[in-house]
Order: C-alpha cells, then sequence, then structure tokens
C-alpha cells in the first residue's frame, strides 16, 4: 500500500504535512453513506494520514479534511462539479493538476481544466510515482535515495 509515497513521507516528513489518521469505521461510515467503492489503496492512505500537504503546492483531500482550508473531499467535489465535471469522478488531489478516482472502475486519472482525463494509473503508486515524485523528485533528491534503497 502506497509504498513510495509513505517510503518518502518517511525519508522526508518536512515535505509531507499529514492532517493525522481517520478511525477505520469513521471511514467505512463514510464510506457507506456516501455509497463509494473506492480503491484500498487510497482508504489505506486516508486511514494512516486523513490526507494533507505535500511538497510546495500538493494537495489529497480527504473526508474529513478542513473545509476552510480546502481540504476536505465534499467541498472541493461540489465545487468541481458545479464547474463542469462529471459525476463518475471524485477528486482526490490538487495542486499541480487535478487528480481523480474514475468511479465506474476505481482507475486514478489525470484530469485538464476543462474535466477531460490527459492520463490513468492503475494504482496510487503509480500515480504519485508518475505525478508527483516525477515533478518534485529531482528537486528533493528522492530518486537518488531510491537508488540507494536499491542498492
Amino acid at each position: 500500500m502506497n509504498n513510495i509515497l509513505m517510503q518518502d513521507a518517511a525519508r522526508h516528513p518536512q515535505l509531507f504535512v499529514w492532517n493525522g489518521t481517520i478511525e477505520s469505521n469513521q471511514l467505512e461510515v463514510w464510506l457507506e453513506e456516501h455509497q463509494l467503492n473506492l480503491p484500498q489503496d487510497l482508504i489505506e492512505l486516508w486511514k494512516r494520514t486523513n490526507g494533507g500537504d505535500l511538497f510546495e503546492s500538493e494537495t489529497i483531500l480527504s473526508p474529513f479534511g478542513d473545509d476552510s482550508l480546502g481540504d476536505d473531499i465534499e467541498s472541493m467535489n461540489e465545487f468541481h462539479y458545479s464547474q463542469g465535471m462529471a459525476k463518475n469522478y471524485l477528486l482526490f488531489h490538487l495542486g499541480t493538476g487535478l487528480s481523480a478516482v474514475r468511479l465506474t472502475d476505481g482507475y486514478y486519472v489525470k484530469l485538464d481544466e476543462s474535466y477531460q482525463e490527459i492520463d490513468q494509473f492503475q494504482t496510487l503508486d503509480d500515480w504519485y510515482r508518475d505525478e508527483l515524485r516525477s515533478e518534485y523528485g529531482r528537486r528533493y533528491n528522492l530518486e537518488l535515495e531510491a537508488l540507494k534503497i536499491i542498492r
């Protein structure tokens, strides 16, 4: 579950400001109330972090994020639905772009400013590696650390 993301967060806690944890039963109730069947790796990330901010400009939304900060998944999705985003997407990330779960099949997708899919990822690790780590990895020497671990 989210190995690359959580390993980077453990090695560079100053770059990852998480909101805390979510109790499993609290999250399960929220998922049932909203009739959402989301990928398990996203659910696990929420349980461990409750979303938060990473790098300079990235936000992982969560069901229990602070709506006054724009960190909550419900108000941010409602805003984007009102701007034309299809309801078969659930945004979970804002920052250098928009990232969502495609609710029809559980794939992670990157959306452009007109809410068209421009990329898709099977897992949260795939998304993180190709979207955020590729953007910030060199700046924070994340690739070099990964090579040291492999060797």
